[in-house]
């Protein structure tokens, strides 16, 4: 598994090729592996979806909140997924 900082350095480097840096952003386990099996090297997450979830608005959710909510769990799900899907994808893309 990457480290925190070469998954830094692997993401600032997609910002840094030439022509346009897209990054969708999935709603849901099934939209993320839909996008991640279109290719998508990175996926984007919303503090805002989550927080309107709540019904509140975005930054006025506290850490407490976050952590105890099964949204907070099934996101953390989520980034798990999306780590092994581009892992997945990544390689798929490098095999012959």
């Amino acid at each position: 598994m990457k480290s925190r900082a070469e998954k830094g350095h692997a993401f600032r480097a997609m910002h840094e090729r030439e022509g346009a840096f897209v990054i969708p952003n999935p709603w849901d386990i099934g939209s993320a592996r839909l996008l991640a099996g279109l290719g998508f090297e990175a996926l984007a997450t919303t503090s805002a979806g989550f927080a309107r979830a709540m019904g509140k608005m975005d930054y006025r959710v506290g850490r407490s909140e976050v952590g105890s909510t099964s949204s907070f769990r099934a996101g953390r799900q989520l980034r798990n997924h999306l780590a092994s899907a581009a892992s997945v994808a990544s390689f798929e893309r490098k095999s012959p």
